[in-house]
């Protein structure tokens, strides 16, 4: 089984990857912000070696996330639709789900600015992650995609 997190800055991917870890001891890898070209190139062979070699991992961030923050923070996305397709196509043959993790973006921005977010500086910039994260998740994928609200503290 694979879980895949994914989400704006401020949805709660973190939090909910290590509460799942914690429920099913299932390990966390957490990949953030690829720098170069090759980083981004070992990081997707090491994706795939991890889906066809191993088990019971959950994704703290992955590819679909360089489809959204690449273009808008580096005017243009190192990893290409077929890389994903071709990502969840060895994950559906291995048992996988994706959680987009969201909120509403005034939620979002102000989690941002609470912990002092220096990644994403500019509500719009988040605001664009939000838009890019809806029209990824509006087509179908070859696996599961449920959406996830962290609960707010006055709810729990």
């Amino acid at each position: 089984m694979f879980i895949i997190i994914v989400g704006p800055d401020g949805a709660g991917k973190t939090t909910l990857a290590k509460q799942l870890a914690k429920q099913t001891g299932f390990e966390v890898i957490k990949r953030d912000k690829p720098k170069t070209t090759e980083e981004k190139r070992r990081m997707f062979e090491e994706y795939c070696h991890l889906i066809l070699q191993k088990n019971n991992i959950i994704f703290d961030r992955f590819v679909h996330c360089e489809l959204i923050y690449g273009p808008i923070k580096r005017d243009e996305h190192n990893v290409s639709k077929e890389e994903v397709e071709y990502i969840e196509s060895l994950l559906a043959m291995k048992g996988a789900i994706i959680i987009h993790c969201t909120d509403d973006l005034e939620k979002l921005w102000g989690r941002c600015v609470a912990r002092g977010e220096d990644y994403i500086t500019e509500k719009e910039m988040l605001s664009d992650i939000v838009k890019g994260y809806k029209k990824l998740f509006a087509t179908p994928h070859l696996i599961p995609v449920v959406e996830y609200k962290i609960p707010d503290a006055e709810n729990l």
